[in-house]
């Protein structure tokens, strides 16, 4: 009964902490209570959390460099809103993963346990989203508990789930979470039973999951060994792809053609046709650059998502925003992190991964600006970093 409980407060952390579901009596991210729980961690673990945090002390760095001159450069346009954001950014980037991984160790929750906590998260989101696609009453009551952005109050095809970021992260979220059960499938085959599930809750919320999963069956099946695992997945994905048309009369007709336009533009891709499609918006439409020499060097200070002439693609946001410098401090903190988990051993597998989940979804959209994927990313990144058998005496 003590390890139910145990396990139930720690899915829940880590739910809150990815997802930052915004509660309408609340009015703020629920990410945010965790706030408290780090102070309690100060205040009890000091020692732990003070050689954890000098383990990362290089990535703290860079991220601190990297936000003070996005702060002094927006102050420039009179922008103080950065100063805000860039402090939360800090928060919840270095000193909220690396207290939940401490806090996890000294639980003793071990690799594997950590792995399961993880397939866990993607479980409990991909059964709630899925009992919003079919019973409409569970998914308003979930609108009327959860704040939601107006697009998804007026756009019903799509938004199942409890999520800050239902049409973007959340989709990468899960999409991470299916790559990260392929990759320690060995001993997690009780995950098989809710893949299904978690592919329905990156397709009827945001597609560009699907890619994501796409990068980790790929790294998945050249990093493998064991083939009967990859041949009983694939006969698994295969009688899925099947059924799926005989199932497509419990959906709504406007999501079941959401999700077909995602395909249909895959398909005209492999043929070089991106006519009216999300590619030529994104590759095209929105391709948006610094004006002169200037701004491509120190930017225009300003985050032009929500100016008249915007972008999605989060590489020409923070281009726009900050310049080639910013762009420095961002692939100077991605390489960091990279060359620690290098040091630490961690599979190449994974390690790829993560780098192809950065370059795609940073490229839909502004991925690592504080979105729940990229704070997965970390969060098993620093457990991974903390818990290695170099730095082992680090949480002990």
């Amino acid at each position: 009964m003590k390890k139910i409980i145990d396990y139930s407060v720690y899915i829940f952390l880590i739910y809150i902490y990815i997802h930052n579901p915004i509660f309408s009596l609340l009015g703020i991210g629920s990410e945010k209570l965790l706030y408290i729980y780090i102070a309690i961690m100060l205040i009890y673990s000091t020692a732990a959390l003070m050689k954890c945090f000098g383990e990362l002390k290089k990535e703290l760095a860079i991220l601190v460099l990297g936000c003070a001159y996005i702060c002094i450069r927006t102050m420039f346009v009179s922008d103080f809103s950065k100063v805000y954001t860039s402090l939360i950014l800090l928060i919840e980037e270095y000193f909220l993963p690396i207290g939940i991984v401490c806090y996890l160790e000294q639980r003793q929750v071990g690799k594997e346990d950590f792995v399961r906590l993880i397939l866990m998260v993607g479980a409990v989101g991909a059964v709630i989203s899925s009992l919003c696609v079919f019973i409409p009453a569970i998914n308003q009551s979930m609108k009327d508990l959860f704040v939601i952005n107006d697009y998804l109050e007026n756009n019903h095809f799509r938004g199942f789930g409890i999520s800050e970021g239902l049409t973007y992260s959340y989709g990468i979220i899960q999409g991470i979470i299916f790559s990260y059960a392929l990759f320690n499938i060995k001993n997690n085959k009780w995950f098989i039973v809710f893949m299904p599930f978690v592919m329905l809750s990156i397709l009827f919320n945001a597609r560009v999951g699907f890619l994501i999963v796409i990068i980790g069956v790929i790294l998945f099946y050249l990093f493998n060994r064991d083939k009967t695992i990859g041949i009983v997945l694939s006969a698994i994905m295969l009688v899925g792809v099947l059924i799926f048309p005989y199932t497509s009369i419990l959906f709504e007709k406007d999501t079941l053609e959401w999700v077909q336009t995602f395909f249909d533009e895959l398909a005209g891709l492999t043929k070089n046709d991106i006519q009216n499609s999300t590619f030529e918006t994104l590759f095209i439409d929105m391709m948006v650059l610094p004006e002169g020499v200037y701004q491509w060097i120190f930017g225009s200070g300003r985050y032009i998502y929500l100016a008249r002439h915007n972008t999605d693609m989060g590489w020409l946001l923070q281009l726009n925003l900050g310049g080639v410098i910013f762009m420095f401090f961002l692939f100077w903190f991605l390489k960091a992190l990279y060359n620690h988990l290098k040091w630490c051993a961690v599979d190449k597998s994974l390690i790829f991964f993560m780098i192809g989940t950065i370059l795609v979804a940073n490229t839909k959209g502004d991925f690592l600006n504080n979105t729940g994927g990229f704070r997965l990313l970390l969060l098993i990144s620093y457990y991974y970093i903390l818990t290695s058998r170099k730095n082992y005496a680090i949480l002990k």
